[in-house]
């Protein structure tokens, strides 16, 4: 069972300790959220701060609930943001056409969204690119030379059947 963090009361009550998940709790609220458990709760030592505390249940690090990502419905997740975004980066990298194929999908269906979404912040998005360029110049022209060296090749042998084409095209 997750944690509804709409249930979580802060007070400067003793603070209390799961003995199943080891989710810092306040006393007040009887039972734990997590395991929803009543006799599972002990009492522990005086915490020194107001934040409730949870294990990741990954790195089993004690942490503030802020360390945590929280749900559209109130739940926060059982791993810190740390160990979730690990977790993605590992399924991005383990999964890299499946989820090309999901952005393309997307953009093909959100098409007419995103197309408004730029019209309408259209001068925004513009500042922010200039921002951005001028204070990553050295980087973005690093980059640049980078990809053509890596893209040379390809871009000889494009220019040629473009060549190519357009002579054959006249001719006819």
């Amino acid at each position: 069972m997750g944690l509804n963090i709409k249930n979580i009361i802060y007070s400067k009550l003793i603070k209390m300790n799961c003995k199943n998940c080891n989710f810092k709790i306040n006393e007040i609220l009887q039972n734990c959220l997590i395991c929803n458990e009543k006799s599972s709760i002990k009492e522990s030592r005086m915490l020194d701060t107001n934040e409730l505390l949870k294990k990741c249940k990954t790195c089993n690090k004690e942490k503030s609930i802020t360390s945590f990502y929280k749900k559209k419905n109130g739940y926060i997740l059982l791993h810190c943001m740390l160990c979730e975004k690990i977790k993605s980066q590992k399924y991005r990298d383990n999964n890299r056409q499946k989820e090309r194929d999901r952005h393309t999908k997307y953009r093909q269906s959100h098409k007419s969204h995103m197309k408004d979404y730029y019209e309408k912040n259209k001068d925004e998005i513009k500042r922010k690119v200039n921002i951005y360029t001028k204070l990553n110049k050295e980087h973005l022209q690093s980059k640049s030379k980078e990809h053509y060296q890596l893209n040379k090749e390809k871009k000889k042998q494009d220019y040629l059947k473009r060549k190519q084409k357009l002579l054959s095209e006249e001719s006819i």
